[in-house]
Order: structure tokens, then C-alpha cells, then sequence
């Protein structure tokens, strides 16, 4: 009789095409993509900015010690693997800025001869770039002083890069799983074939679904601001209102998602299937707690323009550059573009039973 439950379950599994996809080919597929992310033959660059110049740096070049593309000062560490360090002149302004955006992970200058290093201790990216630079400019130059400064001033910190990532990350996920999870164990359990006898229209669902998330996400993320700024003094410098408009565009752009998402799924195992392959990716390429910057760079143009990036990005600017809707303008409208053509095919291909 347990040979025949067994056989029987078995059955039921892998007449499910999507359950299979699921189990053995999306784990497949992620390992794929974070191999790709992670490994191969071509050096993981970290890019450093480089502020004023540097006559040290300059004389290893003359050397033949460091190589020189275009503007940048390119250092290839020995004995760690592949990793290259980028040394790009920047301005101040300009390297501060990149730094709050999570482009780079490290400042160097040079002051009265010596190198500072400026970065914040908390961020282990940060560590590791400057152990490897550190190590590699040791290799060249046995003699050479230095010292670190930390970054301690609001914005330039990980946790002003982290919280608005988690922000972002909260909206996404209050879309994903309140509507579009929701709507499929409605279905599953048979309660939309009940709805579908009434006089209510599709949308009105959708509709109703989407304004209970605005306010949920909207709690939850004035609940994680308020510990944020309770306990790390982090501050907006923007608009408020502009920051709850970006907000309204993420969730809108999300509840489409979910919608499409939710369509025609009366499978709890593919339901859970679709949910990840929303979310996770996302969690792990948008730079929620990582930059984007840290994946191969013909890639940036493709991750920036995810819906997580989007608003996630538009939330660092506004909290901590002050950026106006003239900056953020653009994100905001490719997330209701994502919104309303997503929710639109949701409501096409939407199916009560």
C-alpha cells in the first residue's frame, strides 16, 4: 500500500509540467545567472574613485607598475585570483555622490604625500576593496604611507544605502504576495468562481486590492523610516511628497506585476514559483543590499532599468541628494509604463476559474 501512496503522488507531481520547471530548472537557471555574476575568466573589477590626483600614483604608471586606460588607473592584484582595481578621477562632489548610489565602495586621495583611503568600516564590500587595493599598491611600492579615514557623515554610510533598499524591497514584496498570492488562492480554493456570479467587475477586485496595499506599504515603510531614523539618524533631504508619489508609481508598477502574475495560476506550487521568480532575482540584481555595480558591467544598463532598481534608486536620491522631480522624473514614469501595461495584460488574460 506505500509503494502504491507513493507511486501515485509521484504521479501527481510530474503530471504538472510547471511544478517540474519549478523544482529542477529554477534553481538551475539562478545558479546560471550568479555564475555568470560571479565567476568566470575575466577579472571582478571594483571601481574606486580617485580625487585630486596622485604624484604616487602617476610615478608608478611611469614606471610601468600600474596601466592606464583612458583616465582611469587600472592595478591587477597578484596572488587573489582575478580581481582588477579601477582608480577613476573624480570630483569630490561627484565621488561622494557615486558612493551614496552605491557605484563605488571607496574614496582615495592623496594628502602631503600620503594615501588616504575613505570608506565606511561597517560595509565588508568596502573592507575588501580596500584590503585588495591596499595589498596591491603594497606590492608595488614596499615604502609607501597610508592611513584610513572613516566616513561617518550621513548618506556616505551602509546603512544609507541599505534602508531605502529595504524600502523598495517592502513595496515589492506588499504587491507580490498581497495581491498577486492572494489572488491565487482565491482561485484555488474556488472562491473567485463565487465572485464571478456577482456584478462586480474585474477591475474593482484589482482596484480594491491595489489601495490596500498602497496603505499597508505606505505603514511599513513609515515604520521601518522611523527606526531608521530613530536609531541610525537617517534623514530625508527631498521632497516628501515627491518621495510618496515615487512610492504610489512602485506600487503601481508591482500591482501590475502581480496581476499578470495571478492571471490564470490555479496552482499553488507554480503560484509559489512565479512569486520567486518575481522576487528573488530581484532581491539579489536590483542592489537592495549590494550595488549592481558589482555584476559585469554589460549588465548595468539591463539591472538599472528592473522595477526594483527603479525605485529603489529614485528613493536613494530623494532621501539622501535632495533629487527633485527633474532626477527622478524618468524612473517614475518607466514604473507606471510597467504598471499599466502589466495590469492591463493581467486583465486580458485574466481568468475567474
Amino acid at each position: 500500500m506505500m509503494f502504491q501512496l507513493m507511486s501515485s503522488q509521484f504521479k501527481i507531481f510530474i503530471r504538472e509540467p510547471g511544478v517540474l520547471f519549478w523544482v529542477f530548472g529554477f534553481p538551475i537557471l539562478m545558479a546560471w545567472v550568479l555564475g555568470i555574476a560571479f565567476s568566470g575568466d575575466q577579472p571582478k573589477e571594483h571601481i574606486v574613485a580617485l580625487v585630486g590626483g596622485s604624484t604616487q600614483l602617476e610615478a608608478l604608471v611611469a614606471q610601468g607598475r600600474l596601466s592606464k586606460t583612458g583616465p582611469d588607473l587600472e592595478l591587477k592584484i597578484e596572488g587573489l585570483g582575478n580581481e582588477l582595481v579601477k582608480l577613476r578621477p573624480l570630483e569630490e562632489s561627484e565621488a561622494l555622490s557615486s558612493l551614496r548610489r552605491g557605484n563605488l565602495e571607496l574614496i582615495l586621495e592623496e594628502r602631503a604625500g600620503e594615501l588616504v583611503y575613505r570608506f565606511d568600516p561597517r560595509s565588508e564590500a568596502a573592507k575588501g576593496v580596500f584590503l585588495l587595493l591596499s595589498r596591491g599598491l603594497n606590492q608595488q611600492a614596499q615604502t609607501r604611507p597610508e592611513r584610513v579615514e572613516v566616513i561617518s557623515a550621513k548618506g556616505g554610510r551602509y546603512i544609507d544605502f541599505l534602508i531605502p533598499g529595504l524600502m523598495a524591497m517592502g513595496v515589492m514584496n506588499s504587491c507580490i504576495w498581497g495581491i498577486g498570492w492572494a489572488t491565487i488562492e482565491l482561485r484555488m480554493k474556488k472562491l473567485l468562481r463565487r465572485m464571478v456570479a456577482t456584478p462586480m467587475p474585474r477591475y474593482a477586485l484589482f482596484m480594491a486590492q491595489f489601495f490596500n496595499r498602497v496603505l499597508i506599504s505606505s505603514l511599513e515603510t513609515a515604520i521601518l523610516f522611523f527606526f531608521a531614523w530613530m536609531y541610525f539618524d537617517i534623514t530625508l533631504q527631498g521632497s516628501f511628497a515627491l518621495f510618496l508619489l515615487l512610492m504610489l508609481c512602485g506600487n503601481l508598477a508591482f500591482a501590475g506585476i502581480a496581476v499578470l502574475m495571478a492571471s490564470r495560476t490555479a496552482n499553488t506550487t507554480v503560484g509559489s514559483g512565479l512569486v520567486n521568480l518575481v522576487t528573488m532575482p530581484m532581491m539579489i540584481l536590483s542592489g537592495v543590499f549590494f550595488s549592481y555595480h558589482n555584476f559585469p558591467e554589460w549588465s548595468w544598463p539591463v539591472l538599472s532599468h528592473l522595477p526594483l532598481s527603479l525605485l529603489a534608486d529614485g528613493m536613494r536620491a530623494i532621501m539622501h541628494e535632495g533629487a527633485g522631480l527633474a532626477q527622478v522624473g524618468v524612473k517614475m514614469g518607466l514604473l507606471v509604463f510597467t504598471g499599466l501595461v502589466t495590469f492591463w495584460g493581467g486583465l486580458k488574460l485574466f481568468k475567474w476559474y
